[in-house]
């Protein structure tokens, strides 16, 4: 699973995943509305019969305490009571984290199992950490974008590409008229830390995908026409699926 921010097991729920389907986590930054269900998602699946150790795999940082091991580490001491109240009632097997810390500086495969191959590349958002991911199976292949803005990591690394996803947030004029934000601010957030959705729109024709996924932004009928038009401007390809 590709990150498990505030939701996620809710999702599960709704959708009906068993946990003892998903395998293997995967984060591509920490912030918390990519990674913050990571206790839910731990002590979730452990009540739901998971029976070995969860396995998380995220980027390190340019200093150790903005890794991903560092992460994990204070979020499993933070939440010390409830693994403690839980593990005389639990197989303790489950409460136990083999985590995975690669560098987010280098492409390169960070997993390989059972046919499917999991690469990691830089992604460019805010400091050093982020990646985005790429996932190859079965001849098919999707690159999942994190949070970024545009680089040349993603057009290199997503060209062809079976499925793109990619994020985008909304038009500057939206932030500030939807969200309050100043026009500064709105820059910086828009055009700065995420892809606006013209920029995004240039990534994924660069990178001529089968198909593209867009995500990250408040989607509602008064946004979503002006979200696609901005795309527009540069994508021409199939219409984007928006998440």
């Amino acid at each position: 699973m590709f990150d498990f921010g505030f939701g996620s097991q809710m999702n599960f729920t709704a959708l009906e995943i068993p946990y003892s389907d998903i395998t293997a986590y995967f984060a591509t930054h920490l912030h918390t509305d990519h990674v913050g269900d990571f206790g839910q998602i731990r002590v979730g699946s452990w009540t739901s019969g998971r029976l070995k150790p969860l396995e998380v795999y995220g980027p390190s940082s340019n200093k150790p305490e903005y890794g991903f091991a560092h992460f994990v580490k204070h979020q499993c001491e933070s939440c010390r009571w409830d693994t403690e109240s839980r593990v005389h009632a639990l197989p303790a097997v489950g409460a136990e984290i083999n985590c995975h810390e690669f560098d987010y500086s280098e492409v390169g495969v960070i997993y390989e199992k059972n046919g499917v191959r999991i690469t990691s590349f830089p992604a460019i958002h805010i400091m050093d950490g982020p990646v985005s991911l790429k996932l190859e199976w079965n001849g098919l292949s999707m690159v999942y974008s994190g949070d970024t803005t545009p680089g040349e990591f993603m057009i290199e690394n997503a060209l062809g590409v079976d499925v793109l996803i990619h994020e985008t947030f909304n038009t500057v004029d939206q932030l500030m008229t939807r969200s309050g934000y100043d026009e500064r601010s709105a820059k910086v957030i828009g055009t700065i830390i995420h892809s606006d959705p013209t920029e995004a729109g240039f990534v994924i024709d660069k990178c001529d995908p089968g198909l593209c996924v867009v995500f990250h932004f408040f989607n509602d009928f008064d946004t979503a026409p002006e979200m696609e038009r901005a795309i527009r401007e540069h994508y021409s390809g199939p219409k984007p699926t928006v998440a």
